[in-house]
C-alpha cells in the first residue's frame, strides 16, 4: 500500500554537501491508506495476537476501552489543556516515527529486529533513543549492515529542523546502537533464541565490524516546506559521512494524523473479531 502512495528518489545534481531523498505522495489519501496507517500505528504499539487473545471473548468496548486508554497519550477534555498539547506533540512525533518505519520495512525492505514503540513505561513520553534500528542481511540472514533512522516531524514551520534531524542521529549514535543493541540481545535471549542473541552479541563487543548509514527523517506538510531548511543545515554542519536526509512532504498531514488515531479503534475490532 505504502508503495501505492509515496515514491522515492535520490536528488542529483543538488549543491549540498550531503544525500538527499526525496519521498512524495503521488495519490491522493484515500480510505485505504488511512487504514494501513491505522493498522501501521496499532501494530507497532500492540503485538495483534497478543490483543486477539486478550479480548477475543470480551465484548468490545473492553477493547476500545484499552485502545483509548492504555496505549496513546490522552488528548481529550479530562486532561488539563497544557498537558492536552504536550500530548498532542508526542502523538504527532509517535506517527512520525511510525511513518519512517513504514519506509523502512515496506518500502526498502530491511529487517527491523523490534518494535520498540511496544515497550514504552509511559505512553505520554517519547521514546529516547534511536527511532528505528534496521539491518540489511544478506542470503544467509548475516548481517551486512546497520541503519539508524530517526525522524522530526512538523505541522509549523521551523527552519532549524533539518539540523535537529540531523543532530538527533549523528550525536551520541554511538551510545544509542549501543543501547539498542543490548536491548534486542537481551530480548532474543529471554526468548532463549540464542542463536539470535549471540549475533548482536557479536555486534555489542565489536560494533565497528559493521557498516553503518544514518537516515534522518524530515516529515512535514507539504504547504509550508522551504528550501533554506537545506540551506541552514549546510551551513552549520560539516560533517555528512552516510548520512541521508529524507524529505517527506504530505499534503494536510495535521488532518491526517488525527484521521490515523480516530481510525485505530475501528482498526483494533477488525483485527480482534473480523470484519
Amino acid at each position: 500500500m505504502i508503495n501505492s502512495w509515496l515514491n522515492q528518489t535520490e536528488r542529483l545534481g543538488h549543491k549540498y554537501k550531503f544525500a538527499i531523498i526525496d519521498i512524495n505522495e503521488q495519490m491522493k489519501i484515500n480510505d485505504d491508506v488511512k487504514n494501513y496507517l491505522a493498522l501501521s500505528l496499532l501494530q507497532q504499539f500492540r503485538d495483534i495476537r497478543h490483543l486477539k487473545r486478550m479480548f477475543e471473548h470480551e465484548p468490545k468496548s473492553k477493547l476500545i476501552s484499552h485502545v483509548q486508554n492504555n496505549i496513546f497519550p490522552a488528548i481529550d477534555t479530562s486532561v488539563a489543556l497544557k498537558i492536552r498539547q504536550l500530548n498532542k506533540n508526542v502523538r504527532q512525533g509517535d506517527w512520525g516515527e511510525v511513518l519512517t518505519s513504514c519506509v523502512a520495512l515496506d518500502m526498502r525492505r530491511v529487517n527491523a529486529p523490534v518494535r520498540k514503540l511496544r515497550y514504552k513505561l509511559n505512553k505520554e513520553k517519547s521514546l529516547l533513543g534511536i527511532d528505528v534500528l534496521a539491518f540489511e542481511e544478506d542470503v544467509s540472514k548475516n548481517l551486512i549492515k546497520a541503519i539508524l533512522y530517526e525522524s522530526k516531524t512538523r505541522i509549523t514551520y521551523k527552519k532549524k529542523i533539518g539540523i535537529e534531524a540531523y543532530e538527533s542521529i549523528y550525536n551520541n549514535s554511538s551510545k544509542a546502537f549501543a543501547d539498542m543493541l543490548n536491548f534486542i540481545s537481551n530480548f532474543y535471549y529471554e526468548k532463549e533464541d540464542f542463536e539470535m542473541s549471540d549475533k548482536y552479541d557479536a555486534l555489542i563487543k565489536e560494533p565497528n565490524s559493521i557498516n553503518m548509514d544514518y537516515h534522518s527523517f524530515i516529515i512535514m506538510e507539504k504547504g509550508l516546506w522551504k528550501s533554506d531548511i537545506l540551506d541552514c543545515l549546510d551551513d552549520e554542519i560539516v560533517k555528512f559521512d552516510d548520512v541521508y536526509i529524507n524529505i517527506l512532504l504530505i499534503d494536510n498531514m495535521k488532518n491526517l494524523i488525527d484521521e490515523t488515531y480516530r481510525r485505530v479503534e475501528k482498526i483494533a475490532e477488525e483485527v480482534v473479531y473480523g470484519k
